[in-house]
């Protein structure tokens, strides 16, 4: 009895409810038009509102091109980086003399060509760089649309389509994580060839300054006067 009171209740507070509302609305239909359409407005964008906080965000990481970008950045990194380790080791095996005046224009061109060799792989770093930072950001979007889906597949009625998504952004995830490894593992790899590189570049520096007369010394010292324009540095411990 006391079950069937209580509903009882409620219908009767239902009921009442609804046709206050729906007097309210007469009401409105003969006074107030124009209050009773913002309201009708107003309801529908609730609505939709919390109809799209329901859904999952929608991903717009263009993972293709990404993808594609990453693998461009690391060939070329590949590239010029071996490119690097043949022009180290054909400075390595340079055989230099004491007195070695007659090959200052030989060592000057070949030392010109070292530095270009490491300017070269330096601007395709900077755009692997750039690259990694988009893969990154891309990923944060994903990795965070990744969690929506993973909250929204559980009790309820579209559950199914969710862990599909799901398991799709996840894929999508799986392979930008891989390209932005193998690329950061790329730019290390070359960082250590252009150390390599840098050392036999210092000491064609060095040997020219000390073994190459007075065109060596003052090749030396248009050189330091150059770097120290352009770095604010002069001293004669660096590379290059």
């Amino acid at each position: 009895m006391e079950a069937a009171a209580q509903w009882l209740v409620i219908a009767v507070i239902v009921l009442t409810a609804i046709a206050y509302a729906i007097k309210g609305l007469g009401w409105l239909v003969e006074n107030e038009p124009v209050y009773l359409v913002l309201g009708v407005l107003a309801v529908g964008a609730i609505a939709y509102f919390w109809y799209r906080s329901g859904r999952p965000a929608t991903s717009r990481v263009d993972t293709g091109a990404m993808v594609t970008r990453a693998r461009r950045s690391e060939q070329l990194l590949v590239e010029s980086r071996r490119v690097l380790e043949r022009e180290a080791d054909a400075l390595q095996n340079l055989r230099f003399e004491v007195r070695d005046e007659v090959n200052f224009e030989v060592y000057r061109q070949a030392h010109r060509e070292s530095r270009l060799i490491a300017d070269r792989w330096y601007e395709h770093k900077r755009s692997a760089v750039e690259t990694r930072k988009e893969i990154s950001a891309g990923l944060n979007r994903l990795r965070a649309n990744k969690r929506r889906l993973d909250r929204m597949s559980g009790g309820t009625t579209r559950r199914g389509r969710f862990n599909q998504e799901a398991q799709a952004a996840q894929s999508v995830i799986d392979s930008l994580d891989q390209a932005l490894s193998s690329l950061s593992a790329e730019v290390s790899r070359g960082a250590r060839s252009l150390d390599a590189h840098n050392r036999q570049t210092g000491r064609l520096r060095d040997h020219i300054r000390d073994h190459c007369g007075p065109r060596g010394r003052r090749w030396f010292e248009q050189l330091q006067a150059r770097k120290k324009r352009v770095t604010g540095t002069g001293t004669g411990t660096g590379t290059g």
